[in-house]
């Protein structure tokens, strides 16, 4: 099956000008299977996860302090179950 997959492209819907999302912040977008030749594909599994990372440093005189952060707010597994005839595609659980 690997060789048949042409690319997968994830894109997201962006909510604001400075493209960045928040904790609490709906994520919306699409994710695009290319395939090289005609396959049928039963089951295809999505997992989507959302963390946030954040360092800088700081200079207090001659030290210099830095300071780092993660957050962990959400993985999710989907399914998009050929089985049940296309019902399940496109949704979200």
């Amino acid at each position: 099956m690997l060789t048949t997959i042409k690319s997968i492209k994830v894109t997201y819907n962006p909510i604001n000008v400075t493209d960045t999302f928040t904790n609490c912040d709906l994520v919306t977008g699409q994710v695009t299977l290319e395939v090289a030749k005609d396959c049928q594909i039963d089951d295809l599994l999505i997992k989507f996860k959302g963390k946030a990372e954040v360092r800088w440093t700081e200079r207090h005189g001659k030290q210099t302090v830095v300071y780092h952060s993660k957050e962990k707010y959400f993985s999710l597994k989907h399914h998009l179950d050929n089985r049940h005839n296309g019902t399940n595609s496109g949704g979200t659980t």
